[in-house]
């Protein structure tokens, strides 16, 4: 069977669901193929990793056709499964063509002064107001749809390239959860099935549960795991643009600073949006995820310990991209503050050293430039 006949049967079996195609050829699936097959490409360093156990990694990426917003990692069968849903992509890009509406945002890219700064359309939060929409029954308007996209075309362009690289985080994401051993980690201790970005999945109904035994006694040790999954994701996607490994041909264009400084905006911003998703569900981050401030604070600890050596320059776009921000908070309160961050210590730090040392028999070894 080919992989995208496992990834069909998988989501069918595992995930009581269907795989969405992203070979269709409809304009629609263009850009979910581009961001798979650009994964799929870096996903080469990984088939000559072993661990411990003598097992190979196998990872078989694909989308699962749901209209909920969710991420996940899997073992099944003797093979690793990644995804997401076909609506984690969308909401995705319609946050990125917002930001790109706003007159403040990145002005240096494109003629920003033709962008007019709309409001969040029925104060829906930019991602979201196309799914609720859909999830509702009613029809999209497109003179209200085109409100909140990019009015320079250049501008149009980028919030595709920004869309792209926050989906790459997305599979880095759980891409790290099956090479740092964190799903054969939580399979051996009979805490899940698999690894799923939206907590609190029996709520959705999308995953059946495992019992825990002395579950209280893990939550720590699982939001460990979403932070190490985390860093790992944001080493990888600077380290694609550090190392001059993009294999997008647009996003290779433009200038390092640029392609950095979007990278960076993605990846803090995805961190916000999972909020955003949780409360759009009505499902609240439990014991087992971190809260996002954690997860913020955890990705900037781990740049200025680790990225900002090997990039002299890494502080002052970093700087750059994080105040971007401050041109979403005017529409959007809700956005944290990331002036707000600074280097400390999590409040887990030392258990998230000893847990790495517990996942090293479960972990991947290769050597590659995407993971320390």
């Amino acid at each position: 069977m080919t992989e995208q006949q496992l990834f069909k049967r998988f989501a069918r079996e595992r995930r009581n669901a269907a795989a969405y195609d992203a070979g269709d050829k409809s304009e629609e699936a263009q850009l979910f193929a581009v961001s798979l097959s650009s994964f799929q490409d870096h996903l080469a360093w990984t088939r000559s990793a072993i661990n411990k156990q003598d097992m190979g990694a196998t990872i078989i990426p694909g989308y699962i056709d749901l209209m909920t917003l969710n991420a996940f990692a899997d073992y099944h069968g003797g093979t690793h499964y990644i995804g997401m849903h076909q609506a984690l992509f969308v909401t995705i890009l319609e946050f990125a063509y917002y930001c790109f509406a706003q007159r403040g945002f990145f002005p240096g890219i494109g003629n920003a002064s033709l962008e007019t700064s709309p409001e969040p359309i029925d104060d829906q939060a930019p991602g979201l107001w196309l799914l609720d929409q859909t999830v509702k029954g009613m029809r999209t308007i497109p003179h209200r749809a085109n409100r909140i996209l990019p009015n320079d075309p250049e501008r149009s362009v980028a919030a595709v390239y920004l869309a792209l690289l926050m989906v790459r985080f997305v599979w880095l994401h759980e891409m790290a959860h099956c090479m740092n051993g964190h799903v054969h980690y939580v399979q051996s201790k009979d805490l899940s099935q698999s690894l799923n970005e939206i907590a609190s999945q029996e709520v959705l109904g999308l995953v059946k549960p495992v019992p825990a035994r002395n579950i209280q006694k893990w939550d720590a040790a699982l939001r460990c795991l979403e932070y190490d999954a985390d860093q790992t994701a944001f080493w990888g996607s600077c380290q694609i643009q550090i190392g001059g490994n993009e294999n997008i041909q647009g996003i290779a264009a433009m200038d390092i600073t640029s392609r950095l400084e979007l990278t960076v905006f993605g990846t803090y911003a995805m961190t916000w949006l999972f909020e955003t998703y949780q409360n759009y569900f009505k499902v609240q981050y439990d014991s087992t995820h971190p809260q996002p401030v954690e997860r913020l604070q955890s990705i900037f600890n781990y740049a200025a310990r680790h990225i900002t050596p090997q990039e002299p320059d890494f502080i002052t776009l970093q700087k750059t991209a994080l105040q971007q921000f401050n041109t979403i908070r005017q529409k959007i309160p809700a956005v944290f503050d990331m002036r707000k961050l600074e280097i400390k210590p999590l409040a887990d730090e030392k258990l998230l050293a000893n847990i790495r040392k517990a996942l090293l028999s479960y972990r991947y070894d290769v050597n590659s430039t995407f993971r320390r």
